[in-house]
C-alpha cells in the first residue's frame, strides 16, 4: 500500500524510475542556483550601497564586508559543489560494480 502510494507520488512528481543519486544531485544543482543568485545579489548590494554611501566610513565599512562576505560565501559554495561532484561520481555504478 504504502510503496505504491510513494510509486503514484514520483510518477506524479516525474521521479518515478529515477536513481535517487540523480534526484540528489538534480536537487543540489537546484540549491546551487538559488544559492549563486542570492550571492549575486549581496555582491550588487554592497556595490550600491559603497556607490551610495557619499563618503561615510561606516557605510563603505559595512559594504565592503557584505561584498566580501559575498565573495567568501561564493568560495565555500563552490567548494562544496566540487566536493558533492566529487563524491556522487565514487558511488557510480561502473565504481560500485568493481567494488562489489
Amino acid at each position: 500500500m504504502i510503496i505504491e502510494t510513494l510509486k503514484t507520488f514520483g510518477e506524479n512528481i516525474g521521479f518515478a524510475d529515477v536513481d535517487p543519486r540523480t534526484i540528489v544531485a538534480r536537487l543540489i544543482k537546484v540549491a546551487m542556483g538559488f544559492m549563486g543568485i542570492v550571492m549575486v545579489l549581496m555582491i550588487i548590494s554592497g556595490g550600491t550601497l559603497m556607490m551610495i554611501s557619499g563618503g561615510d566610513v561606516e557605510k563603505v565599512k559595512r559594504a565592503k564586508k557584505t561584498i566580501i562576505n559575498a565573495v567568501i560565501g561564493l568560495i565555500i559554495m563552490l567548494s562544496a559543489y566540487g566536493i558533492v561532484t566529487f563524491v556522487i561520481n565514487i558511488f557510480d555504478d561502473k565504481t560500485i560494480k568493481k567494488i562489489i
